[in-house]
């Protein structure tokens, strides 16, 4: 079935994009994707018909009901940094082990070459579909991931219309875009897990179900959907066993993306992006992308996950280490916006409740993983 799922691409999204194209109206497209607007602004008049058409249909997908979903989002409140650190760590590695996924990236060509730009672009949609109120009518997440759709639409087919290696399958296929959604939707719990986060199993299967009902408004078929996490843990292990496989993009790939993180990492903690990646992935796996294994690694990914063990303990004492550290992490983000948005206002979005969440912390919220790392290095400074 996977097989057959490889010649499978988006039917809906390929025809949309294929009209426009074949209208000349690729412009008009263009401007309506750089454009951020809530799920229930009007579409723009000048939008070819052909997509706006789609858009419509497409935005019907079933979401889980409200409570479920507020379920979901309160993690992402409590667990941001640390769902976003899976993402860099854990998730895109992931799909640049996957030989013959990777290719797709790779041939986009600033992926490689501009590895923060990728990082934001997924923790954006990550942060738009998951902040309260992202999927209502008032928030942006279900626009931005029809937009995801359609960048991936547009890629197939200009990678189609292209030198393409046809033993590849289709560019973003089925199964491909089946393991993107575990990226999203199973990875950030396990790695909350690994890093010893203490959420419930109700919680965990909220949190896996919205960004299942996201995959559906994504172009993913019903039948790559697991029904469950231990479905998904299946899933996820059929699929490593048939694509991942060493090869030049994936470690060209994943050595920018380390280097990148290397860079922009506070002090003493620039080896444990690698150590994390370690600890996610699979030995195997990671020496397939050439990730370091070194002593520092491995016992820097561990005292991250000593502390992560705690990460609903009593915080009422201490909380000005964690609101230090997490204010120089997002002092960092703000930094690495700058220099790679440029002159872009829109280039990273994140939300004044998060973001004020994430500086701080009162008594009655957690402060996560990286607010007990920093309480414990700065005991010793």
């Amino acid at each position: 079935m996977l097989d057959g799922m490889r010649l499978v691409g988006d039917p809906p999204a390929d025809a949309a994009i294929e009209a426009t194209f074949a209208a000349g109206q690729q412009q008009a497209a263009q401007t309506f994707m750089a454009a951020r607007m809530t799920n229930a602004a009007p579409l723009p008049s000048s939008l070819p018909s052909q997509l706006r058409g789609f858009l419509e249909e497409s935005k019907v997908a079933a979401l889980p009901d409200l409570t479920r979903i507020g379920l979901a989002q309160n993690i992402f409140v409590d667990h941001g940094p640390e769902i976003l650190t899976t993402l860099g760590c854990y998730s895109l590695p992931s799909a640049y082990a996957a030989r013959k996924g990777v290719q797709v990236l790779h041939r986009t060509a600033y992926l490689a070459k501009r590895p923060n730009r990728r990082l934001f672009r997924t923790m954006q949609m990550v942060v738009d579909v998951m902040e309260p109120g992202g999927l209502g009518p008032n928030g942006y997440g279900i626009r931005t991931v029809q937009k995801v759709r359609l960048i991936h639409a547009a890629i197939r087919y200009q990678l189609q219309h292209a030198r393409w290696d046809g033993s590849l399958g289709i560019p973003i296929n089925q199964e491909d875009l089946a393991g993107t959604l575990l990226t999203f939707s199973f990875f950030p719990m396990e790695g909350l897990g690994k890093l010893g986060a203490n959420i419930s199993a109700d919680a965990a299967q909220a949190y896996f179900e919205t960004w299942c009902a996201v995959g559906r408004v994504l172009g993913v078929t019903t039948e790559m959907i697991p029904n469950d996490l231990e479905a998904a843990a299946e899933l996820r292990d059929l699929i490593c066993r048939r694509q991942f496989a060493p090869s030049n993009e994936g470690r060209e790939m994943t050595e920018a993306l380390i280097a990148m993180l290397r860079q922009n990492s506070p002090p003493l903690l620039e080896s444990v992006p690698a150590g994390l990646m370690r600890l996610f992935m699979q030995r195997e796996v990671a020496d397939y992308l050439g990730i370091p294994n070194s002593e520092l690694e491995k016992d820097l990914a561990g005292m991250a996950v000593h502390f992560g063990k705690f990460v609903d303990s009593d915080l009422q004492e201490s909380q000005w280490q964690a609101v230090i550290f997490r204010r120089h992490i997002l002092n960092l983000i703000e930094v690495m916006i700058k220099a790679e948005g440029g002159s872009e206002r829109d280039f990273f979005r994140l939300p004044t409740e998060l973001h004020q969440k994430w500086r701080g912390t009162t008594p009655e919220s957690e402060e996560g993983l990286w607010g007990h790392l920093s309480r414990w290095i700065l005991s010793r400074v």
